[in-house]
């Protein structure tokens, strides 16, 4: 099956090269902005997942929606999900005076700052100056405009005569209760990506296109992305996912069972930012499946039982269970340590399940499995060790740092995550 490791400079790169790598292997790109707003979008089937880079604040955003449309931001796509907000402007600093500006000296450098305003297409202002002042700003699309400060306009050096100025606006994906995976703008130590049009671990091939993708941002500290199609069970509309994973810093970073985490797919997940009715919840495609109303169309990964925020048209989104963190498998075997003297090594299933919570007692219905990755105890196992399984080879990782000092930094203990590099 397709792999590839290498190293990145940084968010914008690691995208590059992912985007590569997907459309060899079967994928579309449908866009990407590197220059202004720092977005990509590729697509395969009914996937569509976009992702948002935010350089200052150290995070990429994901997305997931049913189509797209060119000119459009992350989020703002057709039938988005609802996990992700959509990029907003953030501000812009240090414009070009196209006509000069009236009172504007040649040779200062002040700063010009635009705040707010949401646009399906890249914003254009156009800001109107009085005696070195911004007077009156007016954006082309719409959106809201606050100036501040009441200073003269920033601007690179350029002698008056003019009335006003255009510039082009920034867009950055908000942060607060946002579906994201923290990683700094920094070069990256090893990414790995996996791929295949199938799941080949359930005894028989099931179709399930997908890319997991696998970030070592510093020595010993992961992070992880999945997108695709689940190998579903069953005969219902849907199965695909987008997932990312977020570790939270702080007095929880030693817990790998601290609900404010996010790993891939992961119904023990509550919140990011200790904020509830958030938007950042792993999502999956699902119609038509229990007590879904007809214009339903998305499940989340929580621990929520009922749903706590809507898509972005404002439809109810249904709670999935089990996944990577809290499943009926994980509490039976979770705990078996692998032995690589006798190759006996637990390879524990991802499930997915949809939460019926209407009944007494709630159940589970089973929908598939996460394709070709599984849960391992990796006590025994070093992060990004190959291990052969039959005739299988398997790369193991661990869900954030392999480390059980308790001293709040991030560490998942032996928590690891097994992807199938040949089968």
């Amino acid at each position: 099956m397709p792999y590839l490791t290498g190293t990145a400079t940084g968010h914008l790169d690691l995208l590059n090269q992912l985007a590569t790598f997907a459309t060899a292997n079967g994928w579309t790109e449908n866009g990407r902005d590197f220059t202004f707003d720092r977005w990509l979008a590729l697509s395969r089937g009914s996937c569509f997942v976009q992702f948002a880079s935010d350089p200052t604040n150290g995070a990429i955003a994901m997305y997931q929606s049913l189509g797209y449309t060119a000119g459009r931001l992350p989020g703002l796509h057709p039938d988005d999900s609802g996990s992700g907000l959509p990029m907003t402007a953030a501000q812009l600093a240090g414009a070009t005076i196209v006509n000069g500006g009236s009172g504007y000296t040649s040779g200062t450098n002040r700063v010009f700052n635009v705040l707010g305003g949401t646009f399906t297409t890249q914003a254009t202002i156009t800001a109107t100056v009085t005696g070195g002042v911004v007077t009156a700003i007016t954006g082309v699309g719409g959106g809201n405009y606050t100036v501040r400060p009441t200073n003269a306009v920033a601007t690179s050096p350029q002698a008056g005569g003019g009335t006003g100025f255009t510039a082009n606006l920034n867009f950055r994906p908000p942060l607060t209760s946002q579906r994201r995976m923290n990683i700094p703008d920094t070069p990256i130590v090893r990414f790995h990506f996996f791929a295949n049009d199938n799941d080949l671990t359930g005894g028989v091939s099931t179709s399930a296109p997908h890319i997991h993708v696998v970030i070592e941002y510093a020595a010993g500290q992961y992070r992880h992305m999945s997108f695709g199609s689940i190998a579903k069970i069953g005969d219902w509309t849907g199965g695909e996912y987008t997932c990312t994973s977020f570790w939270t810093p702080g007095a929880v970073a030693d817990s790998p069972t601290a609900s404010s985490h996010l790993l891939l797919w992961d119904a023990l997940h509550g919140s990011l930012d200790g904020i509830t009715n958030n938007r950042s919840y792993n999502t999956m495609h699902m119609r038509n499946i229990g007590n879904q109303l007809a214009a339903e169309r998305w499940g989340v990964f929580g621990t929520g039982t009922t749903t706590d925020s809507p898509d972005t048209a404002g439809n109810a989104r249904r709670f999935l269970s089990g996944g990577m963190r809290y499943s009926w498998h994980l509490a039976s075997f979770g705990k078996l340590r692998g032995n690589p003297l006798n190759a006996f090594v637990p390879l524990i299933p991802i499930p997915i399940a949809w939460r019926r919570t209407t009944g007494t007692p709630q159940d589970m219905i089973l929908l598939g499995n996460a394709p070709n990755v599984r849960h391992v105890q990796m006590a025994s196992f070093n992060p990004s060790e190959q291990i052969t399984v039959g005739s299988d080879q398997w790369l193991i990782f661990p869900g954030a740092r392999k480390q059980r000092l308790l001293l709040d930094t991030e560490e998942s203990w032996n928590m690891g995550i097994a992807y199938l590099r040949t089968p």
